[in-house]
């Protein structure tokens, strides 16, 4: 039996058993504008989370040196400029600014300021979540304040506050 030997044909148009690495370089090389125009997107994209990630670490760990910077002043009795220290700690809106709000409540109760009290709980309160740990003690520090301050019906609303939470 004889068989016929047939030519093998010339590949004009792409085949399929053409694999992925040369699919990709193919891909590239005809649509080179969008690929570099998108690639440039994700790497800019990409730095400026990566930039913001760091300046946010930075900001934090400064917030918490001020506020060990304001400890340590109360420590050596300067409550006037714990104050300043712990009322500039409060503008940034860091982590250790909610710490600063409760320690600045304590440093007006010491000269019993209670307003001025009152009010910084209730900053801490709105900066934070009904979740955290310290929201009953802050509660209850609140309606100690108010009932200094002779309020009995925002001394139950922050006993009642105490009891839902």
């Amino acid at each position: 039996m004889v068989v016929k030997i047939k030519k093998k044909k010339p590949i004009t148009a792409p085949d399929e058993f053409i694999s992925l690495p040369n699919r990709i370089v193919q891909y590239v090389q005809a649509n080179l504008k969008q690929v570099l125009t998108i690639t440039t997107v994700c790497v800019v994209l990409i730095s400026i989370f990566l930039l913001g990630r760091a300046w946010w670490h930075k900001r934090k760990e400064h917030s918490f040196i001020l506020y060990t910077k304001a400890e340590n002043l109360l420590k050596n009795k300067q409550q006037d400029k714990a104050e300043t220290v712990l009322n500039q700690l409060i503008k940034t809106h860091s982590p250790a600014s909610n710490f600063a709000c409760l320690q600045l409540a304590n440093v007006y109760e010491e000269r019993e300021q209670w307003e001025k009290a009152i009010i910084m709980y209730q900053t801490y309160l709105k900066k934070s979540n009904d979740k955290d740990i310290f929201s009953p003690f802050v509660w209850h520090a609140l309606g100690c304040d108010y009932w200094i301050s002779q309020k009995p019906s925002e001394v139950e609303k922050a006993l009642k506050n105490i009891i839902k939470n």
